[in-house]
């Protein structure tokens, strides 16, 4: 995230729906940057400084590039599916993981919400594919 930061991208470490605001013409805030740390280009283009997560959900391991990723698939999984949905992030994944793989996103969707672009909505569930299937 953030690669265009002069001192390197930006790990969030903590990129939760409760840290995320819209702003004037619903433009995207993140908070709670309590967690976060500069990745510097020396840790980005040297695999062997990268620090991935062996737990993405693992509170003791350390804020990752990778973690970064699953956590906003996991956050746009929790902005559309249903109500239903598993609470715990783990649970949610394996809960979704086939249907995404099927692409039938149509099922993970609140079965009585009316979106007037469905496209969008299939494109947003495609991200989120790409970011939880990274892991």
């Amino acid at each position: 995230m953030h690669e265009e930061c002069p001192q390197g991208p930006v790990v969030h470490g903590e990129l939760q729906p409760c840290n995320i605001f819209l702003g004037r013409d619903l433009q995207p805030m993140i908070s709670g940057f309590g967690k976060a740390t500069w990745l510097h280009y020396e840790q980005v283009s040297n695999s062997k400084n990268r620090c991935f997560l062996v737990d993405p959900f693992s509170h003791e391991s350390m804020a990752s590039v990778k973690s970064d990723v699953l956590s906003f698939g996991v956050l746009l999984l929790r902005l559309f599916c249903r109500i239903s949905a598993p609470e715990d992030d783990k649970s949610l994944i394996k809960w979704a993981r086939p249907l995404m793989l099927k692409r039938k996103f149509y099922e993970l969707l609140e079965e009585d919400s009316e979106f007037s672009d469905m496209h969008g909505i299939y494109r947003v569930m495609a991200a989120a594919t790409a970011c939880n299937l990274s892991s």
